[in-house]
């Protein structure tokens, strides 16, 4: 069962000082004695307008004291005596607090004595309290009594120094009385309690004719005693009272990292603070800035302000003590460089990141993500920039022009077409370029989707053939032709010959080559298909070149040639495999050729030519020369030419000269010579063209994979993994024609084709 508490009423004024009562409680107690305090201004109810109500003051041993009451009524408020208050004996110093915004106003105080033991609180003790109570009272009598000059107790100077003496009652009456209010409220005169007393004193000795001089002098303000005390109108020896309480407050700053002080203004702790504080200012060290919403609440009248993107200000005017603990500033966001290598992708934009965005115009408010790689548009003026992070700006745009694709090829007589693939598959990757000034400069191709063969098929073989004609065998095995890649024609689609590694089509009839044994013909345009009688089992692995014209397929081929009227066919391919046909179904063995060569058939100037060169991955039965043999009927064969050489070719032939492009058998191997071989002659010389000058690069990094002759010029590409092409008229000389750049290279995996 709880204990009953303890209640006690008792009355406060917030107007004039309170009357004396007594109250007495038990040292040690805790929460077992209630005081309800009704509240008066002067001699009438005081209404409280405010939650924010405090007891505060100090115990018997001096420790300052603070707490919320329990709870208030319009005119009332009640609070419990705790053990803090409680603790020790003696007496206990209280005053209620009522605080509203930046006002505060404060009771006058009162006293509770804390009995030490139970068995003190006795009559005698009682007694001698209220002793205490009549001479207080006593002494009120005796002050009005000597105001008005009785003669009814000896006194020193009774007649003579009566101002001297109410000055000494009255201080020392303040002294013996006066309450302790909580540490952040400094009282700068104590007699405030007093304050009408003393005026009531003073006007009923005036007005009863006192003897002596009264050198008492009051004040509403501390601003009027300042002004006489400035002029010099206050006698010494003379009791200043001054009605209006002065109270005084401190306010701590305390900084966040990566700002600075400025010691040039206000200190960070100021204390006894009683109008406006110093303003203290802050600044944002090197590489950190205070964002627009950096923001610090306001704490009893003190306010952070920010001044700009480096400095902030604490101000104002303190109602309480303050603490405020400052928000450190932003790291401050660096510049980005703008993209670049942006291109045109054919309704794409090339060479985007995932860190990039693009919008329609440099002043967008709305900028969209793009992708890493290229992002899909429409086509039109776009503008890309890196996006902002949490440190970096956004980049300044850049502008990028998407132009329309193309609805159909622009490949006119005389263009030079670089077919783009990758991996064996026509792609947009690595794009179709075209030259329509003898490779001079060169355009890309945006669209090939309306190119059939293009659009993202596999092929084994591209070849340009009799008349012109350009082939191309997909490894579904259809057979397409077209002569200015703009129509084409399905030849034959015939799954049991897929996978062929070689064709070759000439006066009606077409060639297949492939794996064991598989070698096909056709008489009626692919319509129907014969096995040969040839009789290969190994896997063939050349490019070849035949009749005058650029025949180029993917790796796995076997190479075939016709004579000028087509009435004989000649094939070269490894181990000394070289056969000759009249009709291209039955072949026959051409003998005396070396069989540890791998060979090209050519017919060039009435002549046929096989091109013996060292086998490729067979360097165990290889015995590192060249060959080369002719015969005028694809017969009777003469060997005309054979050295020692490390090299293996591609070979073109053009009025009396053959040439071949050559390498170091290992492959992206040295920087390659020009064979020339003089058919006049039988002479092959090598010759270096300037092209190390050209490309200024690394010899090791330069390969010739394609060699092609186009309108009385030599055109030669570079290696599968550059982007260069040269032309030449006197072999010698070359000059490199490679004028488009962009991510993807413009020559990397690219067949050479000529529209003629």
């Amino acid at each position: 069962m709880a204990l009953t508490t303890v209640k006690k009423e008792i009355s406060l004024n917030v107007g004039q000082p309170n009357n004396f009562e007594l109250l007495c409680a038990m040292q040690g107690d805790n929460k077992s004695f209630e005081i309800t305090a009704t509240l008066y201004d002067t001699n009438k109810l005081y209404t409280i307008n405010t939650d924010n109500i405090k007891i505060k003051g100090e115990n018997p041993a001096g420790l300052t004291i603070q707490k919320n009451v329990d709870s208030h009524t319009a005119n009332t408020v009640a609070f419990t005596l705790t053990e803090d208050m409680l603790m020790y004996d003696g007496l206990l110093k209280l005053v209620l607090v009522f605080a509203e915004s930046s006002t505060q106003l404060t009771t006058f105080p009162f006293v509770i004595k804390v009995i030490n033991s139970p068995g003190g609180n006795t009559a005698d003790d009682i007694k001698t309290v209220s002793a205490l109570v009549e001479e207080a009272k006593k002494w009120a009598m005796q002050s009005k009594s000597y105001a008005v000059g009785t003669d009814n107790e000896v006194r020193d100077g009774d007649k003579t120094d009566n101002s001297k003496y109410y000055y000494e009652q009255s201080k020392k009456s303040a002294d013996d009385s006066k309450s302790h209010a909580d540490d952040s409220k400094n009282y700068a005169d104590d007699s405030k309690e007093y304050y009408e007393q003393i005026q009531d004193l003073i006007n009923n000795s005036s007005a009863s004719g006192g003897t002596g001089s009264s050198n008492i002098l009051y004040y509403d303000t501390y601003g009027e005693f300042k002004a006489d005390l400035d002029a010099g109108n206050i006698p010494d020896e003379t009791l200043i009272c001054i009605k209006e309480s002065k109270m005084y407050f401190s306010v701590k700053i305390t900084i966040a990292d990566n700002m600075s002080w400025e010691n040039s203004s206000g200190k960070e702790i100021q204390n006894n603070v009683e109008n406006a504080m110093i303003p203290v200012i802050y600044h944002a060290d090197s590489g950190y800035y205070f964002p627009s919403d950096y923001n610090i609440a306001s704490q009893n009248g003190i306010s952070t302000i920010r001044n700009s993107d480096s400095q902030i200000t604490i101000s104002g005017t303190p109602t309480a003590d303050t603490q405020i603990t400052l928000a450190p500033p932003a790291k401050a966001k660096s510049t980005q460089q703008p993209p670049t290598g942006l291109s045109d992708g054919g309704l794409k934009i090339n060479g985007t990141t995932a860190a990039m965005e693009y919008a329609s115009s440099p002043a967008a408010s709305v900028w969209t993500g793009c992708a890493d790689g290229n992002t899909t548009v429409t086509d039109g003026t776009w503008y890309v920039r890196y996006k902002e992070t949490d440190s970096l700006y956004a980049s300044d745009s850049v502008e990028i022009v998407i132009e329309a694709l193309e609805t159909d090829t622009p490949f006119e007589p005389g263009t030079l077409v670089a077919l783009g693939y990758t991996d064996t598959q026509f792609n947009n990757t690595s794009p179709t370029c075209y030259s329509t000034d003898n490779g001079q400069t060169w355009n890309k191709l945006k669209n090939i989707s309306f190119i059939p063969p293009f659009n993202n098929e596999k092929f084994n073989i591209i070849k340009l053939c009799d008349d012109n004609y350009l082939f191309f065998e997909k490894r579904d095995s259809s057979i397409y032709q077209s002569k200015t890649l703009k129509q084409w024609t399905v030849l034959c689609q015939n799954n049991s010959f897929s996978n062929m590694n070689t064709f070759y089509y000439s006066n009606g009839i077409m060639l297949l080559g492939g794996y064991n044994n598989n070698s096909l013909y056709s008489i009626d345009g692919g319509n129907t298909w014969n096995q040969t009688d040839l009789p290969f089992s190994d896997k063939e692995r050349r490019l070849s070149i035949g009749n005058n014209s650029f025949i180029i397929s993917e790796y796995n081929i076997l190479n075939f040639c016709t004579s000028k009227n087509n009435s004989m066919y000649v094939t070269g391919g490894y181990h000394g495999h070289c056969y000759y046909s009249y009709n291209g179904r039955n072949w026959n063995s051409i003998a005396g050729i070396y069989e540890n060569n791998q060979y090209i058939a050519i017919y060039f100037n009435e002549t046929f030519y096989l091109i013996g060169f060292l086998m490729h991955y067979h360097d165990e039965i290889d015995d590192g020369k060249i060959r080369i043999y002719s015969s005028s009927n694809g017969i009777s064969w003469n060997k005309i030419f054979e050295a020692a050489s490390g090299y293996r070719f591609l070979f073109e032939g053009r009025a009396d000269t053959i040439y071949a492009c050559i390498n170091n058998k290992i492959v992206f191997g040295t920087l390659p010579k020009l064979a020339v071989f003089d058919t006049n002659t039988n002479s092959l010389n090598w010759i270096e063209p300037n092209i190390k000058a050209l490309l200024s690069i690394s010899p090791s990094k330069l390969q010739f994979q394609n060699l092609i002759e186009f309108k009385n010029e030599l055109y030669a590409s570079d290696t599968w993994t550059s982007t260069n092409l040269y032309k030449s008229s006197d072999i010698v000389n070359w000059k490199n024609v490679s004028n488009y750049t962009e991510n993807h290279d413009m020559l990397r995996y690219k067949v050479l084709v000529p529209i003629l």
